[in-house]
């Protein structure tokens, strides 16, 4: 500092100023300590009410996030019990529906077994074998039933009836060269 001061200036008077300037700076100083220090004083019990707002809002979000994870876990084991629930009822549902077509083969082979006799009268071949098909359809759809070994006994009378009847039309299509009933007769 003394090399700061001019030659012609009187040293007493250079460490009076420079004195002055280090109360002053020391002062100033001083005084925003002081300021920062209040300043901290009022914002340190703001900061405190901050961090115990933020601590409860934490509390209340893992209050409130445990309940959620409780209501999905129950919602899920209700889910897992209604899709076993509604297998369970699709399984009796399929079954049902089997049984009801099974009946209405049933029905349908007791109406062909009675009706089957005019089908043959009537000398319509192609109707007649859909028929029989229709019959051995339903048979093997009922399965071994007791009730229908008659039934199962008159479709095997009523082929070899129907192959009596094609094999004289076939054998004079084929020797006549008539495709057009060869085709026809074969589909029967």
């Amino acid at each position: 500092a003394l090399d700061a001061r001019h030659p012609s200036e009187p040293l007493d008077r250079f460490l009076a100023d420079a004195e002055e300037r280090l109360r002053s700076a020391a002062d100033d100083a001083a005084a925003a300590l002081e300021r920062d220090s209040a300043d901290a004083l009022r914002r340190v019990p703001l900061a405190c009410r901050d961090a115990l707002r933020l601590r409860d809002d934490a509390v209340s979000l893992r209050s409130h996030l445990a309940s959620v994870l409780q209501s999905l876990s129950q919602a899920e084991g209700s889910s897992a019990e209604s899709i076993t629930a509604l297998a369970r009822i699709d399984t009796v549902k399929q079954r049902m529906e089997a049984a009801y077509a099974t009946l209405q083969d049933a029905a349908g082979l007791a109406q062909l077994s009675q009706s089957v006799e005019d089908v043959f009268s009537s000398g319509d071949l192609p109707k007649a074998a859909e028929t029989l098909a229709t019959m051995r359809h339903c048979l093997s759809a009922v399965g071994e039933v007791a009730e229908f070994a008659n039934v199962r006994k008159q479709l095997e009378v009523l082929e070899e009836r129907l192959d009596d009847m094609v094999q004289p039309r076939l054998v004079d299509a084929l020797s006549n060269r008539k495709v057009f009933l060869t085709n026809l007769i074969y589909i029967c």
